[in-house]
């Protein structure tokens, strides 16, 4: 299954705006739009990547059933490259007028250039 970029951003900002360090969030809270089991693979991978903290249950046939709890420092740090609108655009559009492939670490490489542009003009 490939990275949605998108859905990793709402997964982010739906724990981001929590008023509560023990929330959960769901992959029903994402439908319709995106599939359940897709949903609990993003939140798995998200933990893998170190960004937020998850909570595994076991779902239908033995797959993993993921909740995502809480963004880490290292999620907080990623989230405030990804939260501003304006930024997220124009790093989609440069990303793809480059037809460079969409990591975490060239998100985080081109956003910190985009911010250092936009902070020297």
């Amino acid at each position: 299954m490939e990275r949605d970029w998108m859905l990793i951003r709402n997964l982010m900002e739906a724990l981001a705006a929590s008023s509560s360090p023990c929330a959960m969030v769901a992959p029903e809270d994402f439908s319709p739009g995106w599939e359940a089991d897709r949903v609990s693979y993003h939140i798995q991978i998200l933990g893998e990547a170190g960004l937020i903290e998850v909570k595994h249950s076991e779902g239908q046939g033995g797959v993993p059933y993921c909740y995502a709890q809480r963004l880490t420092w290292k999620g907080q740090e990623f989230w405030s490259l990804l939260r501003h609108p304006g930024l997220w655009e124009a790093l989609c559009k440069s990303l793809e007028q480059h037809d460079l492939p969409i990591s975490l670490e060239v998100l985080q490489l081109a956003s910190h250039r985009l911010m250092e542009q936009r902070l020297i003009v």
